[in-house]
């Protein structure tokens, strides 16, 4: 983008004459800049691809004790649970998926989805201590 700017200023100042030069910049700026990012991706060893599902995600997750996951981040779905109960908003379906995927049962929330908020993780890994579902509020 920086160079197609260049090159149009360039030729409103009468500096770059030619339209060979002037399709050339960025054309030459967008095939450095693929191949430098190309280059920074390969050694870059921080990304690597893991082939595992969602229950073995969480299951990694929940041992080294870092309590979030796709639903406790999502402030939305836990509203939802705490309106309309664990059957009715499908955390219920949720925890039946995690333990019978072999999360550990003292490990999940079983009555609602306990939010995360950075600095309140203690909070979410309390409340997953329950062992017994509540009945719901309504």
């Amino acid at each position: 983008m920086l160079a197609s700017l260049v090159s149009y200023w360039g030729e409103k100042a009468g500096v770059l004459t030619s339209w060979s030069v002037l399709i050339a910049i960025p054309l030459f700026h967008a095939i450095v800049y693929l191949l430098v990012i190309g280059v920074i991706s390969k050694f870059d060893g921080k990304h690597h691809k893991a082939r595992m599902t969602y229950a073995e995600a969480m299951q990694w997750l929940r041992d080294r004790r870092h309590p979030w996951d796709f639903f406790n981040t999502n402030p939305v779905f836990c509203l939802r649970t705490h309106v309309l109960g664990a059957e009715k908003s499908g955390w219920l379906e949720v925890v039946n998926f995690l333990l019978c995927n072999g999360t550990t049962l003292h490990k999940v929330a079983l009555d609602k989805c306990v939010p995360f908020v950075r600095g309140k993780a203690k909070l979410v890994l309390e409340s997953s201590q329950r062992t017994t579902p509540r009945a719901s509020a309504r």
